[in-house]
C-alpha cells in the first residue's frame, strides 16, 4: 500500500457488501484504514475511504486477481492479492 497513511505491506478485508478494513504494516506500528468499494462491473469501480478516493480495479495476472487502487489525481497506487 502507498498513500496517505505511508508505504508498507498491508491487509485488507473486504466484506460483500462493500466496506472494507486493513492495517497498514509500518516500522512504527500498525495503522487502521477503512473505506467503501463500489463496483461498477466485475472488473472495477470506485473507493472512498481513510487514505482518499480513486478508482478500483480487477487484474487478473496468472492465477491470482488483484486489486489496484489509484488514487484521484495520480499517484502512487496500491495492490492487493488474496492471501494463500
Amino acid at each position: 500500500m502507498d498513500g496517505r497513511l505511508g508505504r508498507g505491506r498491508a491487509n485488507l478485508t473486504l466484506q460483500p457488501d462493500g466496506p472494507n478494513a486493513g492495517y497498514l504494516h509500518l516500522d512504527d506500528g500498525d495503522r487502521p484504514f477503512t473505506g467503501t468499494i463500489v463496483t461498477f462491473g466485475p472488473r472495477g469501480g470506485r473507493y472512498a475511504g481513510t487514505d482518499g478516493e480513486g478508482i478500483v480495479t480487477v487484474r487478473r495476472e496468472r492465477a491470482h486477481a488483484r486489486l489496484v487502487f489509484v488514487p484521484d489525481g495520480g499517484g502512487a497506487r496500491s495492490a492487493f492479492e488474496r492471501a494463500t
